[in-house]
């Protein structure tokens, strides 16, 4: 083989590594791509999830809660006053419905209103997970983009190969 031979395959396994290369960083890239494009969507519907829980959360506290601690202010206000001289059952029957209507507050309600909110921060912290991966895939694929741009100079130029 002669200098001009060897220095024609050369080049040719030149261009050929440098396409090889480049189809690697572009597959890298689609993967990147992709990758990203569906974080995006599961970042949207864990955002969806989060608003729809706090939209619950706070539909709950404005109603019921909030119903359930006027209820017992008007009960609170409804107190027999001793200038009407109630009995001591009507005393104890509002000392007992007092309880009733706390223990609706402390009871079941309360156990309502923290299951909400513990699915309220959950879907949050889901979300702000998801939004970070999304971050980190937005710099990968756009590092690989940059990726292909530069290999596409270097393989364009891999292609025009001196005789």
């Amino acid at each position: 083989m002669t200098t001009a031979d060897l220095q024609r395959q050369k080049a040719q396994l030149d261009k050929q590594i440098a396409a090889e290369t480049h189809q690697q960083i572009l597959d890298n890239w689609k993967q990147a791509k992709a990758a990203a494009r569906a974080q995006k969507e599961k970042a949207r519907g864990l955002v969806r999830t989060f608003k729809q829980a706090e939209s619950a959360y706070n539909t709950f506290m404005s109603t019921k809660h909030k119903g359930q601690h006027e209820k017992i202010q008007e009960h609170l206000e409804n107190k027999p006053r001793m200038d009407d001289f109630p009995t001591e059952n009507e005393i104890r029957a509002w000392e007992n419905k007092l309880k009733d209507l706390q223990a609706e507050l402390t009871g079941p309600l309360y156990q309502q209103g923290n299951q909400l909110r513990s699915a309220m921060e959950t879907a949050r912290i889901a979300a702000v997970e998801a939004d970070t991966i999304l971050v980190q895939l937005m710099y990968a694929e756009n590092n690989w983009r940059d990726r292909v741009e530069g290999s596409s100079d270097s393989y364009s130029s891999a292609t025009t190969v001196a005789p």
